[in-house]
């Protein structure tokens, strides 16, 4: 008998993996007909935002092409993004902890400041992800 069984990892309120398993036994069968449905797998806290695998790579993907070791304000590569925001960027901090609506960073990403990329904004969600991370406390995890 074969069943079915879909499983559904969650992370900071979105669906992140998904993927069906089937499980057999040793007698099969060719059918789901006996589908236990979908199993929820949710992390210890499913809120909290990971710069190294959310923020970091929003930074590969849209900024660090310009904003590199040549670029006289921030530098948003992997080695250095992190201090870059909070030390030692021309103008740092660019996080407002108190007030994360009110950080440069997400400033720039939203168009109250000069939009960020240049070539076109974030999608919502990502820019929205930025301003969780930031709310959480910003956490270089």
């Amino acid at each position: 008998m074969i069943h079915c069984i879909k499983i559904y990892l969650v992370k900071a309120s979105r669906i992140t993996v998904s993927c069906s398993i089937l499980i057999a036994s040793l007698i099969g069968s060719s059918s789901c007909e006996n589908d236990v449905g979908p199993v929820i797998i949710e992390p210890e806290n499913p809120s909290t935002v990971s710069y190294s695998q959310d923020i970091q790579p929003i930074f590969n993907s849209y900024c660090s092409s310009c904003h590199d070791e040549f670029h006289q304000y921030l530098d948003l590569r992997s080695c250095c993004s992190y201090d870059q925001l909070l030390n030692s960027g021309f103008n740092a901090p660019y996080l407002n902890l108190d007030d994360p609506q009110q950080s440069r960073l997400y400033r720039h990403l939203n168009g109250d400041l000069l939009i960020m990329p240049l070539f076109g904004s974030l999608p919502d969600y990502e820019i929205e992800l930025v301003l969780q991370w930031i709310t959480e406390g910003a956490q270089n995890n």
